[in-house]
């Protein structure tokens, strides 16, 4: 009995003398359990976040995106949609996962910066995810069908001021950059009365106008390129020029100065996502942001890339927060 109460006892001490043996050999080397985790990232699949239903930009430009960092990265990447509540549940749902690399996702302008606003019940802070870098800028478009009465902004203004609440416009989320755009051009025209249709995004919103559910649609201009290009929807305007349609005019140059919003979208993860990780994330995606291949499929879907890294990207987004901010007071979009 007491020889094996004896055996007991040293295999006890062995098995952990061994155990400080290797976590000793391992600090020795300056590297810690979690930091060869780092070393080794990645070394299994990735999950990428799309807040979004599929069809749209932001599923447009994740997908392809995702294409070249699994090439880059040598690992999986999955793309997976998550949509709801204007980006909100996808975004909610990166910043509870675990902050190791394996869940990033995407974030877009209007859940980045106008949702931490606007909404105050939302169920993450920006503060609870890594902005890791933008990807690229998107332009807005005021749309209509093709065979619609008026062929240009001038006249469905002076038609929206003769007939006020005649006119429906559809736009992806309440809060959203398509929501924005057509509350700043109703007050830039002069206060028009335009009834807003919010749906939850993806896809085409000139569905609704095709179907004579609505007239007007503000959209990202990606998001109606099939459309444009066989003819059945008309941009009357578009937040910013577009290297794929530059015929197209700018608010500005349309006659309604002052709607010049620039939207981005960028590549998010949980807070405390280590810096070698950052780091090579980070890389991946700059390296992506330069393949001719993905630069050309974006172009095709009216999306300008425009690769920006942390600390840059930091900052722009503090100055775009204090934009928003002055434009939401003037459109009323504060709750």
């Amino acid at each position: 009995m007491e020889k094996g109460k004896i055996s007991e006892g040293k295999f006890f001490v062995l098995k952990h003398f061994w155990a400080i043996l290797v976590a000793g050999i391992i600090l020795c080397a300056g590297v810690s359990p979690l930091q060869a985790q780092e070393k080794e990232y990645p070394n299994r699949q990735i999950e990428f976040i799309i807040p979004y239903d599929p069809g749209g930009s932001v599923d447009i430009w994740s997908r392809v995106f995702a294409e070249a960092v699994k090439d880059i990265l040598k690992v999986p990447v999955v793309s997976i949609n998550k949509p709801g509540a204007g980006g909100a549940v996808g975004s909610a749902y990166v910043a509870s996962a675990k902050p190791d690399g394996y869940t990033l996702g995407a974030g877009s302008y209007g859940a980045m910066v106008i949702s931490p606003i606007v909404e105050p019940k939302l169920p993450y802070k920006r503060s609870d995810l890594t902005l890791i870098c933008q990807t690229l800028t998107f332009p807005v478009g005021l749309f209509v069908k093709a065979d619609a009465p008026w062929k240009n902004l001038k006249e469905l203004i002076e038609y929206a001021k003769a007939n006020p609440n005649k006119l429906r416009a559809t736009v992806g989320g309440a809060s959203g950059i398509p929501s924005l755009v057509l509350e700043s051009f109703k007050i830039q025209a002069g206060g028009l009365q335009i009834i807003s249709i919010p749906t939850k995004g993806g896809g085409s919103m000139a569905t609704a106008i095709l179907g004579g559910h609505a007239e007007l649609c503000s959209d990202p201009v990606g998001s109606e390129a099939g459309l444009l290009k066989a003819g059945r929807v008309r941009a009357l305007a578009v937040s910013g020029k577009v290297p794929e349609f530059p015929e197209l005019p700018t608010f500005a140059e349309a006659g309604v100065p002052g709607v010049n919003l620039d939207p981005w979208m960028c590549v998010i993860a949980p807070k405390g996502l280590p810096k070698t990780i950052l780091d090579k994330v980070t890389a991946a995606y700059e390296k992506a942001a330069k393949s001719p291949a993905v630069i050309d499929q974006l172009y095709k879907q009216a999306m300008n890339v425009d690769f920006i890294g942390p600390e840059a990207f930091a900052k722009k987004i503090e100055q775009d927060d204090l934009t928003i901010r002055e434009i939401v007071k003037k459109v009323g979009m504060v709750k």
